[in-house]
């Protein structure tokens, strides 16, 4: 973390200050509560989701009554071959969750890539995940309570 950011601790981790919504922090780990960890949490999403897609991910996504939200990461063999090509794109898709999670609203999301995400770059990856979030936000935001579950 750079030394000229104003530092606070929030939950033993070292944080921007001002940048703190429910227990998320911009510059925190990929902690477990901002994680989608069971089978029926990713089965929900699988089941019953909205879905945004471009040539790089598709990311499908629901409304959690948590406040907070989630990511899960299904990033197959099948469409990414090389260890260290998926590797590269979940810790991509980690890096630009965390910066961009204080702002989004309670869902599940789930990622998966495409065959394009292999061989793009880390800026068109970012950039790709980047509208996603916008895209997340702003159509979760204008959903009423009814269309929740």
């Amino acid at each position: 973390m750079p030394s000229n950011l104003p530092r606070t601790v929030i939950d033993g981790v070292y944080a921007r200050s001002g940048t703190v919504r429910s227990g998320l922090t911009a510059v925190a780990g990929f902690t477990r509560k901002s994680r989608l960890l069971a089978k029926a949490d990713f089965d929900q999403v699988f089941s019953r989701s909205r879905r945004s897609a471009d040539r790089f991910f598709t990311v499908l996504y629901r409304e959690n009554r948590l406040g907070y939200p989630r990511l899960g990461l299904a990033i197959a063999k099948k469409r990414v071959r090389l260890a260290v090509d998926r590797n590269r794109l979940k810790r991509l898709i980690r890096e630009s969750f965390r910066d961009i999670a204080p702002t989004l609203p309670g869902i599940d999301i789930v990622i998966m890539a495409r065959d394009p995400a292999v061989t793009s770059n880390n800026e068109m990856v970012f950039a790709s995940l980047t509208q996603h979030w916008q895209s997340l936000g702003s159509r979760a935001a204008t959903r009423t309570p009814e269309q929740l579950h």
